[in-house]
């Protein structure tokens, strides 16, 4: 599986996971589940399409072994190396600008935050260590440091937004908001991994609040609390961008009644869906490295009789003329290597190997029958498969007399 089919299946993991969210289990109290469900469902999007696995090169050769032929054989390899790659920008390339410009962005606003810290005063506020910065900044926290202008607020405020902070630290909500952002940098290009985003960042909040109306002296006086501490001031570096909608959710969320432990039942539908994108990714990546159409057929590996491969001197030392390419074998050589390009996208995955095509010069001379016995890449398969059909006519096989079939093996090698 190359880089650009993981990605996509990585990004089908993370739309289903939101969809499945959303429509299924946003909507009850289960806050600690919804939690668990997310992280687990995120890092089981990056793993699963690893999971997938290929047919055997061996259990190819072997099978080609068993293919009955009147002839074999074996030219010469061909390798093919990277200066006749023709430049091109790819799609691949978009991505990978994009990621690096996600992760510098992220870096960015680390060094602010650690600018931030630099440039803040420590405080014991009620028993908890708080930075407080010299501007003018809503509370928010990051790993185990709590950031707030605490002389901005009365005695009651400050203990609910303490409190609320508190929470944060203490369930590290931060490891919540880190994996919701290299989840969005990894895939920029997918709307759903930032809807997803922004469920990280509203679910922590949840918890938060659930996890603070338990301590404060007023569940109403908390609300309103906490639509004051928003107001105002300039959004954490690092920590999350409020909205009006976001509040109103949130003070939704606390006054929502218990769900039904019944509900608890929806969270088992993640099973079998995991299962079928874990299935997904086996067929998907057996498919794509391999093209066995052509051997499928068990009637067809049974016309001939069997025999084995042999050298072109061999076949010339028999009775039998081989097909010639026009030009000899230098000039088979010189076509395939003056035609054959390596693909960008092998390059860019820097991919090297050998790909073995077999196809067969009829008693006319004509190419027919290309088939991948050894593939390396989907994109180098092609290639291979694209240089075949053009070959010219040969001059064909003749055995006593009468033209021939004749089945040609050609090793192909990509080395960077």
């Amino acid at each position: 599986m190359n880089i650009l089919t993981y990605i996509i299946f990585v990004q089908l993991g993370i739309t289903t996971l939101y969809l499945l969210y959303k429509l299924f289990l946003s909507g009850d109290t289960f806050l600690h589940a919804h939690r668990y469900t997310l992280l687990g469902g995120v890092i089981f999007a990056f793993i699963y399409p690893l999971a997938c696995f290929h047919i055997p090169r061996e259990g190819v050769e072997a099978l080609y072994n068993n293919i009955n032929v009147r002839y074999g054989v074996e030219l010469s390899t061909v390798t093919v190396g990277v200066e006749r790659m023709a430049d091109s920008f790819m799609l691949i390339d978009l991505y990978y600008i994009g990621v690096v410009l996600g992760f510098l962005l992220l870096v960015i606003r680390v060094l602010s935050l650690l600018y931030l810290r630099m440039h803040s005063d420590s405080r014991m506020v009620m028993g908890i260590k708080v930075c407080v910065p010299h501007v003018p900044i809503k509370p928010f926290s990051f790993a185990s440091v709590i950031y707030m202008n605490v002389d901005r607020y009365d005695p009651a405020m400050l203990r609910d937004i303490l409190l609320h902070e508190k929470a944060h630290v203490r369930g590290c909500h931060t490891i919540d908001l880190i994996v919701g952002e290299i989840m969005v940098i990894m895939g920029w290009f997918n709307p759903f991994s930032w809807l997803l985003r922004q469920e990280f960042h509203s679910l922590v909040e949840y918890l938060a609040d659930a996890d603070a109306v338990k301590d404060t002296f007023s569940i109403r006086g908390y609300q309103y609390h906490l639509l004051q501490s928003v107001q105002g001031g300039s959004d954490g570096l690092i920590g999350i961008h409020f909205n009006q909608k976001m509040l109103v959710e949130r003070i939704k969320k606390i006054n929502q009644p218990i769900s039904r432990l019944s509900r608890r039942l929806l969270y088992i539908i993640l099973l079998p869906v995991s299962f079928m994108l874990i299935f997904a990714a086996h067929a998907g990546g057996s498919l794509y490295q391999y093209t066995m159409h052509s051997l499928s057929d068990k009637t067809e590996l049974q016309e001939n009789v069997a025999t084995n491969y042999l050298s072109p001197q061999e076949v010339t030392a028999s009775s039998t003329a081989l097909p010639q390419f026009p030009g000899g074998d230098i000039a088979l050589n010189k076509f395939v290597a003056d035609n054959i390009k390596y693909p960008p996208q092998a390059v860019s995955d820097k991919v090297e190997g050998m790909v073995m095509v077999r196809f067969i010069i009829n008693s006319e001379g004509y190419v027919v029958s290309p088939t991948i016995l050894r593939g390396l890449t989907p994109e180098c398969d092609a290639e291979v498969l694209r240089i075949v059909g053009l070959m010219p006519r040969w001059q064909p096989s003749v055995q006593d007399g009468i033209a021939v079939d004749v089945d040609f093996v050609l090793p192909i090698t990509f080395k960077l």
